[in-house]
C-alpha cells in the first residue's frame, strides 16, 4: 500500500471519528485544514479529498445526532 493511500485511510478514519464526536464543527475543521495545506505547501486543493471528507463527515455527523438522541 502506498503512503498516499495510507494517509487517505488514516485521514478518513480521523474525519469520521471527529465528526461523530464533535458534529458539524469537525467537517468545517477538515475543510479549513485542506485549504490551509494547499496554501501552505503550494499544491492544488485535491477535490477528491474534499468530497471524501465531506461525505465521511456527513456520515459521522449523522452518527453524532443519533448518539445524542440516544443519550439525551
Amino acid at each position: 500500500m502506498e503512503t498516499k493511500d495510507k494517509r487517505n485511510i488514516i485521514g478518513s478514519i480521523l474525519c469520521f471519528i471527529s465528526s461523530a464526536l464533535f458534529g458539524g464543527i469537525a467537517i468545517a475543521f477538515w475543510m479549513i485544514r485542506e485549504v490551509y495545506q494547499s496554501d501552505n505547501y503550494k499544491f492544488d486543493v485535491e477535490k477528491d479529498d474534499i468530497y471524501r471528507y465531506s461525505l465521511i463527515g456527513a456520515v459521522g455527523y449523522i452518527v453524532n445526532v443519533i448518539l445524542l438522541r440516544l443519550v439525551l
